[in-house]
């Protein structure tokens, strides 16, 4: 994640006002997002390819997945006395 410097906040010796520098980080923080739902949308797309490739494998793992977060949720709802 990129950081803000001094030279960045004030070029020119202009001191921005706080409406300024909030929307400063708020572009570089939709920069940062965007960049993160590319990347996610990417796995997405990589994982359903590969999933059409290997549909036993898909479904093994798809099964497993639901018997640990079905034992986990047993776990933590397990009432105790």
């Amino acid at each position: 994640m990129e950081t803000l410097t001094t030279n960045e906040l004030q070029p020119n010796g202009y001191t921005p006002d706080f409406r300024t520098l909030s929307h400063n980080v708020g572009e570089k923080v939709g920069v940062v997002a965007s960049e993160f739902a590319d990347t996610a949308s990417e796995y997405v797309v990589a994982g359903r390819q590969y999933v059409k490739q290997n549909p036993e494998k898909g479904m093994m793992f798809a099964a497993l997945a639901g018997v640990v977060a079905g034992s986990l949720l047993t776990l933590a709802l397990r009432r105790r006395p």
